[in-house]
């Protein structure tokens, strides 16, 4: 059987940071496996301001994602 193929959006913002996990199926079609967000820390303006609470702040949205999803994003 092949390999499912996934993929992991990350969206890192000044007021949370989300990320999503899709399947893709083939044909064009995918679907959504998971969805996570948290509060952001580290960030403001769109630019880092603190990197060790920017870090902590992807860790536990992809850490929360892989839960979900049962395998830790790449």
């Amino acid at each position: 059987m092949k390999k499912p193929i996934i993929i992991t959006g990350l969206d890192i913002g000044s007021s949370k940071v989300s990320a999503v996990a899709l399947e893709v199926l083939g044909g064009g079609l995918s679907t959504v496996l998971a969805y996570e967000s948290s509060s952001s820390k580290g960030v403001s303006r769109g630019a880092i301001t603190g990197l060790d609470d920017a870090s902590n702040s992807v860790e536990r949205v992809l850490t929360r994602l892989g839960e979900k999803t049962g395998k830790r994003p790449d």
